[in-house]
């Protein structure tokens, strides 16, 4: 049986970014993923990064680092992930006074500009300029997630490093972890990472542990490419509801309920956007849910019929267009910063990226270096990140 020093498990985002640059130490890396084309939330990936967005010196600093990576992948990959720079354009939504608005973003690394109507349509002319009176811009970054994750894949590959489509069944080995199983294999390797986004807190239950991570179901839909529309900006309506839902559903109050499916941590919420992938279509959402069951059914038609309602204000033109409804996890925790670090001897967790893209390559980059040193915990960007910040979850 060959063995690892290295198991990553999840082969969306955060599990390619961390393969590869482990890979690169250089190490004998398994990257296992469940699916052979992505299902998650890198497939349905609106592909933004916030690099202006970022708050705190901590979310500053891997914010930058993770926008000057992406040129950097951009030439070492073999493939062409289409990097680039877009409008966001974020129309206020009604009731809310703009300059409160503005001074909410006031803190930001690049604090977005208060824009008139004109000036928003002229950004973006399929704007119904009746449907707000301000917006908030800046330019937002931008990338194809699939073709990312496949040309991380293929470089991972080259290097020297084996890909495995299996879903993980188990770990092996109690207190310390030296392998997984997958149902018809089993996988030995000095360090086993979590990387499964959304599913990362039911793969760790395997071990008896509870970890604080947790997930919404994210609801979107994919429009094929309109023949005679063409959308220019990102557009989002602000304020987001997500980040309040997030942490109203991971309440001291609340935390027990995510110990077994069947609940409903928090009400659903709408966040209105609609996102340009040029001759891939558009992608349009989302409605989020806190169920606790990662596997709960949602009822597609009425999902549906409420985002296009709350699309139709802003892009009409949009709003009708046919369209494919689909589902995935994403993971969050109750501090938006990710869980990086050990969770017990041979298993370490790289998930919880509520907004991933703004901050993985930083992180993965990091955490691949400091993994293979052993230094993870000595590391002043990594320390804050550990899991143990929260106790059990």
């Amino acid at each position: 049986m060959k063995s690892y020093d290295w198991i990553v498990v999840g082969g969306g985002i955060t599990g390619s970014l961390l393969a590869y640059h482990l890979v690169r130490q250089p190490s004998r890396v398994l990257w296992l993923e469940k699916d052979v084309s992505l299902r998650g939330a890198s497939r349905y990936s609106y592909g933004g990064f916030s690099y202006w967005a970022a708050k705190t010196p901590l979310q500053q600093t891997l914010a930058q680092r993770s926008f000057d990576r992406y040129f950097e992948l951009q030439d070492e990959l073999p493939e062409n992930f289409r990097l680039r720079l877009l409008d966001l354009v974020m129309p206020i939504l009604p009731g809310w006074d703009p300059q409160q608005v503005l001074a909410m973003h006031a803190d930001m690394r690049i604090p977005p500009q208060l824009i008139d109507v004109p000036s928003a349509c002229q950004l973006e002319p399929l704007l119904n300029p009746t449907a707000f009176d301000a917006a908030l811009t800046v330019q937002h970054g931008h990338l194809h997630p699939g073709r990312l994750v496949k040309a991380l894949q293929a470089a991972f590959q080259a290097l020297g490093g084996d890909v495995i489509i299996q879903p993980v069944t188990g770990f092996l080995g109690q207190p310390s972890i030296s392998g997984v199983t997958t149902p018809t294999h089993t996988y030995s390797g000095s360090q086993v990472i979590v990387c499964a986004g959304g599913w990362s807190r039911q793969l760790v239950n395997q071990t008896g542990l509870s970890i604080p991570l947790y997930f919404t179901h994210a609801e979107s839909i994919e429009i094929p490419p309109p023949p005679d529309l063409h959308l220019r900006a990102l557009v989002n309506p602000i304020p987001l509801k997500r980040f309040d839902l997030e942490a109203e559903s991971c309440r001291p109050e609340k935390i027990g309920l995510w110990a077994a499916a069947g609940h409903e941590a928090a009400p659903p919420i709408l966040d209105v956007g609609a996102v340009p992938f040029g001759e891939e279509g558009i992608r349009i959402g989302q409605v989020s849910r806190t169920l606790t069951d990662p596997e709960a059914r949602v009822d597609p038609v009425s999902s549906e019929a409420a985002m296009r309602q709350g699309l139709r204000p802003y892009l009409p033109s949009l709003a009708d267009l046919p369209g494919q409804w689909y589902e995935c996890l994403v993971a969050f925790t109750a501090d938006q910063l990710p869980l990086v670090g050990s969770l017990q001897p041979g298993l370490s967790i790289f998930s919880g990226f509520s907004n991933p893209l703004a901050t993985v390559p930083a992180l993965a980059e990091r955490f691949a270096t400091h993994l293979t040193a052993g230094t993870v915990d000595r590391d002043p960007l990594l320390a804050p990140l550990s899991p143990s910040r929260f106790g059990k979850g």
